[in-house]
């Protein structure tokens, strides 16, 4: 997601993910896999990260970011993280496992890198939902359900807590003039909204995944990531999970 060219659906999903990632950085030596354009690592050390690597595949994204935002940016495979063993507190890795030929290879390569503390954040497309808006994305080589997602990370992590993106719009939205209310409730919380995606800037997207959320607004903002269990989750368009060793 590149910061005034993403269309609103993919801005609005990538920059909720960062905003919930946000929380978990302060103190820590935090690794961004799969950092792209830069935004989101970038909103990492704002955040208060002790120290911050951002790895990336691609050539021009780690310039990018390394140029952009001034952040540690390094050239490196998800699945041969060029890190030492036990030397980040945090990893954080949105839309990539879906992407790896050897997903569990990569979820290997995050054990490996973590220290006993730390944690992983990570997200995926829920293949059930996905396909539905998304039948046939050819960079997608290893789409998951919820509990093929929640089940390899288990077997890793010794805890694995699960939440969700864009899950239906609740019931009310149903009756008359509930859609018209539901979008007026997320202008109202969000005042981001009411600007078109094109115009934000790359300091406004900071700004923004930096800034705490209250329940109101987490529950007028269609993409915000929200703990969910069960037959919710199933029903999220995208798995966010939170793995730990304790």
């Amino acid at each position: 997601m590149v910061p005034g060219a993403a269309d609103a659906a993919t801005y609005w999903e990538h920059a909720e993910r960062y905003r919930f990632a946000t929380r978990f950085a302060f103190g820590k030596d935090v690794a961004d896999i799969a950092c792209g354009e830069g935004y989101g690592a970038a909103a990492l050390a704002e955040a208060g990260a002790a120290s911050l690597v951002a790895i990336d595949n691609a050539d021009a994204a780690v310039s990018h970011a390394r140029e952009t935002y001034g952040i540690d940016a390094r050239l490196g495979n998800a699945e041969a993280i060029p890190l030492k063993d036990a030397s980040v507190d945090l990893i954080v890795s949105f839309e990539t496992i879906e992407h790896l030929v050897h997903p569990d290879q990569f979820l290997d390569e995050c054990q490996r890198t973590l220290r006993h503390s730390g944690r992983l954040v990570i997200s995926t497309p829920n293949v059930d939902i996905y396909r539905q808006t998304s039948p046939d994305n050819p960079y997608h080589v290893s789409e998951m359900r919820s509990d093929e997602f929640h089940r390899r990370l288990l077997s890793r992590f010794r805890k694995v807590q699960s939440f969700g993106q864009c899950r239906p719009s609740p019931r009310w939205t149903r009756l008359r003039g509930g859609t018209r209310l539901f979008h007026l409730g997320t202008r109202l919380f969000n005042p981001l909204r009411t600007v078109q995606t094109q115009a934000i800037s790359q300091k406004s997207t900071l700004e923004y995944c930096l800034a705490r959320t209250t329940a109101p607004g987490r529950y007028f903002t269609p993409e915000s990531v929200q703990r969910v269990t069960g037959a919710e989750l199933a029903r999220c368009k995208y798995l966010i999970a939170v793995a730990s060793q304790h």
